[in-house]
């Protein structure tokens, strides 16, 4: 029996770890649009929130591109985050190099999409 305790205890700790990190990567992505939909450059200060927690691409659609808000003639800012797993460069460069492809699949995403704010009008 205790080795079936083992690995139940194993696999809760491993789902509970994934989850907040997928969480946490949620939360950093909508700070992030949510800072280049303010910006003047938004991709720029998308990197700036996003520094090297995540891996970050980031897409502005164009005027009267409906974009991903499916809101004809309205610029969005899309950001897709993805974690950066350190363990993964190790099993590549390790005898467990074919585990490091389907590490790779597991590690959690995230986007966020936010419509582009005009800048103030002062006056």
């Amino acid at each position: 029996m205790l080795p079936l305790f083992i690995v139940c205890c194993a696999v809760i700790v491993v789902v509970t770890v994934v989850g907040v990190r997928t969480l946490t990567l949620a939360d950093l992505a909508r700070n992030a649009a949510r800072a280049a939909s303010l910006a003047d450059d938004p991709c720029r200060a998308a990197a700036v929130i996003v520094a090297d927690r995540a891996t970050l691409e980031c897409t502005v659609s164009a005027d009267g591109n409906p974009g991903d808000a499916g809101i004809p003639g309205v610029r969005t800012v899309r950001v897709e985050l993805g974690e950066r797993a350190p363990f993964a460069a190790i099993l590549r460069d390790g005898p467990f190099g074919w585990l490091a492809t389907s590490v790779s699949h597991l590690a959690p995403r995230a986007s966020s999409v936010m419509v582009l704010e005009p800048p103030p009008v002062l006056g």
